[in-house]
């Protein structure tokens, strides 16, 4: 199936002609049900805001959104219909009442960001920088500063977006499931970059732009942690939990998994509008309904504890709660029922989240009837809808709850930050000494742990293996906290598990699902005769071993055991 996607993720259609109207702002602000303690306030509407689908603040409070204004196209040669949109709120009361074209003549922008007086905008092939030196509220100042993303596509909905400041002072990007050749007009001695369906992150001031692991469509944030998420259509919230490079350190370890699932694939949500999801004309999907689940999670954002994910083809926005379960996340609805935000509106279309200067949560609502590209629906249906429908509205919201409060960088929770982004991608700059991280191997944090493991990769001293045996120990059952400790323990395959077999006389701890793969580690990588003195010690029953530990160690030796 093609992906069917707005912005690079599923989009909805409606077949029925006689589907209500448009609300005014007010009425839609009605229509809206929210979570107990959220309000929600109308920010700009028409004339001032037209089809937004990203939008960022400067320094002076001052609101940048994105105009796709020329959506959807059909063909080649697309008009530069799309527009960056400057709105002010000059007397103080929350409503941005001033519109300036701050920028013009692009064909489908998709992503902002400030920068040093200015925004940094995505719109394949190309990222710009824009500026204003004068004073007037339009961009004097136009350059690209990287180009080669991809549009050869299914539309022009799949292409690069979501620029986002990292806590390392580079700027990440979601891919939108294209294929990229980067380079820098900047920088025209530079090779090209190429990148598979990679996201990838630059540097604003050289423009060096590096791939990286994990494939965002619509929808890139980052905790205060560090921590990276993206989103695409059926998987609603994804953690980049570790770079390839990482598990490529120990090459006798069969794990290749670098992305959490931290919200269910295809999870559920509570509409409140009739069910208009594509599935429900697709004949070959008539079995597999997804009016009731997430079909096109995009425009995610991270506000303490909380992930917000817009479903526009259901019209609402769902709330999930994160909980840390070691090297990445588990989530929980707190809600069950109910969605963050929901209405019956089915013009209602969610397709960004932000947090806003104050701390509250900012929503383009793009505000459209038929919000399918026509290029995934049957040409004998594409005739029969409107698809500019709404093309001349477009709102955003503002979701205040109690409690809301401006973030304010820690200068301690900044570095924590930088130092996640740099382990995540397999960059150890500055590996702390071996005592300090044997102090953080004890630590009670399962996070902190798990970091330690990763960073006890880069030291040759032999006494880290009884460091990760204790990592692996308290946290055995967590398939990243175990890559962790494998890909960092070298060829000290043996020497682990018998590090591992004291702490289990000493401690209750069932690691069975951790000596399966270590079984494995030891069959690849170890000799025959090694193995065999492994088996005569280890699956002794007076050895210490649980029977099902035994059961377990043997099945890896036995799954992967080849004669050297």
């Amino acid at each position: 199936m093609k992906h069917l996607a707005l912005f690079a993720f599923v989009l909805p259609f409606t077949l029925n002609a006689g589907a209500p109207g448009p609300l005014t702002p007010a009425q839609a602000l009605k229509s809206f049900q929210m979570e107990n303690g959220a309000r929600g306030e109308l920010v700009a509407a028409e004339p001032q805001v037209f089809d937004p689908v990203a939008m960022c603040f400067d320094e002076k409070g001052r609101m940048y959104v994105a105009e796709s204004r020329g959506y959807p196209h059909l063909g080649d040669n697309p008009p530069k219909l799309g527009t960056v949109a400057l709105l002010e709120d000059k007397d103080g009361d929350g409503r941005y009442e001033k519109r300036t074209i701050f920028a013009e003549g692009f064909t489908f922008p998709n992503g902002v960001m400030p920068w040093r007086g200015g925004i940094f905008l995505t719109c394949a092939p190309d990222i710009w920088f824009l500026k204003d030196t004068t004073g007037d509220g339009k961009a004097d100042v136009r350059k690209v500063v990287l180009t080669g993303f991809g549009i050869k596509s299914s539309s022009e909905q799949l292409r690069v977006a979501h620029p986002t400041l990292g806590a390392d002072g580079w700027v990440y990007i979601t891919s939108g499931l294209t294929d990229a050749n980067v380079t820098s007009p900047l920088h025209p001695e530079r090779p090209a970059v190429a990148a598979k369906r990679q996201d990838g992150r630059f540097h604003p001031d050289t423009f060096v732009y590096e791939p990286l692991p994990g494939t965002g469509q619509f929808g890139l944030a980052f905790d205060q942690q560090g921590n990276r998420f993206v989103v695409s259509n059926r998987n609603p919230l994804i953690h980049v939990v570790l770079s390839p490079a990482i598990l490529k350190r120990n090459p006798h370890f069969a794990f290749t998994e670098t992305v959490e699932n931290v919200v269910p694939v295809a999870g559920k949500v509570h509409p409140l509008s009739p069910d208009t999801t594509a599935a429900t004309f697709h004949p070959s999907l008539i079995n597999k309904q997804h009016s009731g689940t997430y079909t096109s999670a995009c425009g995610i954002c991270i506000q303490g504890k909380s992930a917000f994910i817009c479903e526009p083809a259901q019209n609402l926005v769902q709330r999930q709660v994160l909980k840390p379960t070691g090297g990445s996340f588990s989530a929980e609805h707190p809600t069950p029922g109910h969605d963050f935000i929901a209405s019956p509106d089915q013009w209602f279309r969610p397709v960004f989240s932000a947090v806003g200067p104050k701390g509250s949560l900012y929503l383009c609502d793009m505000y459209r009837k038929y919000v399918d590209h026509p290029r995934y629906l049957p040409e004998d249906v594409r005739g029969k809808l409107d698809f500019k429908a709404g093309d001349n509205k477009g709102r955003i919201w503002r979701v205040v709850q109690k409690g809301d409060a401006p973030v304010r960088p820690i200068p301690q929770a900044k570095a924590a930050a930088r130092k996640t982004l740099q382990l995540s991608r397999g960059k150890f700059p500055k590996t702390p000494p071996l005592p300090k991280l044997l102090k953080l191997a004890k630590s009670t944090d399962a996070r902190v742990r798990f970091q330690a493991a990763l960073q006890l990769g880069a030291v040759k001293d032999s006494q880290k293996t009884k460091a990760l045996a204790q990592i692996l120990m308290a946290n055995s059952t967590e398939k990243w906290t175990r890559a962790a400790v494998f890909s960092s323990m070298g060829n000290q395959s043996i020497e682990l598990l018998d590090e591992l077999a004291k702490g289990r006389k000493a401690k209750r701890a069932d690691i069975a699902p951790a000596l399966v793969a270590l079984g494995r580690i030891i069959a690849k990588s170890r000799t025959q005769k090694e193995i065999n003195g492994v088996i005569v010690r280890h699956l002794a029953p007076d050895f210490g071993w649980a029977t099902i530990e035994r059961v377990a160690l043997l099945n890896g030796i036995a799954e992967k055991a080849k004669p050297k």
